[in-house]
């Protein structure tokens, strides 16, 4: 991919938009073939990536928070993620397919939704984007820079070892410098008494492994998101979920085992206590050397 700098630190609306259309058909994957200069600068110009070869991580970072910042239950933000393939194992989805998806969103036939619809999802993610860059970064200095606290990225990980040193995991949602890309953060901890040290890992939770324990923010009622929505919860949901090999979700693992502790507990339907931490399996995720997850 070149690397040619673009003009300006700051890319206009209507070069992000040109650039948005540009990708919807062939996708994410084509970040890495194609340079997108107006994209990477924005990337670039938010703290999600330093502009040499994570240039594609950053650009794909930087479309998942503005499709936050659209709304996960509003009806643009569930289009767009749908649109540009932003949702757990839809990535290298075909366009058809995408654009299929985004149509049921609004109830619409695919051929409606790209007459009448996607291109307002696609002005209102360049939006998104601009909104981003107006805002100050969360960190001073260079992304990634040695001695930067974490900024709060699409997750981060925690895995530990049989000795005092381990490291964690925190599954997240909003930006982060050179996402999945970060070095570890080497913390010096005291926790009861003995001295530890463990390492916080910054990346998206589709990039997770060998973690010791995955920690994750859950509502009062311990209710994860739907597997569909663009959420970390809702993509944690579907990476842990066991599937059959058509696809389909045989245990929903996390739901299931978070649905029996609040009855065990007597409390279906009921809020628990703001601080509970509530440990469930890893599912699917076993496969990637997860070892347990902690809904908070």
């Amino acid at each position: 991919m070149s690397q040619e700098p673009f003009a300006s630190d700051s890319p206009t609306y209507d070069q992000l938009l040109e650039e948005l259309k540009g990708i919807r058909r062939p996708g994410l994957p084509d970040l890495r073939r194609t340079d997108r200069p107006a994209l990477r600068a924005a990337a670039m110009a938010g703290g999600f990536c330093d502009g040499s070869d994570d240039a594609p991580a950053g650009i794909e970072a930087l479309l998942r928070e503005a499709v936050r910042r659209l709304g996960e239950r509003d009806l643009l933000g569930q289009a767009a993620a749908h649109t540009f393939g932003l949702l757990p194992d839809r990535r290298g989805a075909p366009a058809h397919d995408r654009r299929k998806m985004a149509a049921a969103v609004y109830g619409v036939t695919p051929e409606r939704f790209r007459k009448q619809q996607e291109p307002q999802v696609v002005q209102q993610l360049a939006e998104a984007v601009l909104t981003i860059l107006r805002e100050p970064p969360p960190f001073p200095g260079k992304p990634g820079s040695a001695g930067q606290a974490p900024g709060p990225g699409a997750g981060a990980q925690t895995s530990g070892g049989p000795s005092a040193t381990g490291q964690s995991t925190i599954a997240r949602s909003g930006r982060t410098g050179r996402t999945g890309q970060e070095p570890p953060l080497r913390v010096d901890s005291v926790p009861v008494d003995a001295r530890s040290t463990f390492t916080l890992h910054v990346s998206p939770i589709e990039l997770l492994r060998d973690i010791e324990v995955l920690v994750s923010s859950e509502n009062v009622y311990l209710e994860m998101s739907k597997t569909f929505r663009p959420t970390v919860s809702g993509a944690l949901r579907l990476a842990a979920a066991v599937r059959d090999p058509a696809g389909e979700i045989v245990d929903d693992v996390l739901a299931r085992e978070l649905a029996g502790w609040l009855r065990a507990h007597g409390r279906p339907g009921l809020p628990i206590r703001p601080g509970t931490v509530v440990p469930t399996a890893p599912g699917a995720l076993a496969a990637r050397g997860v070892r347990r997850i902690y809904h908070a």
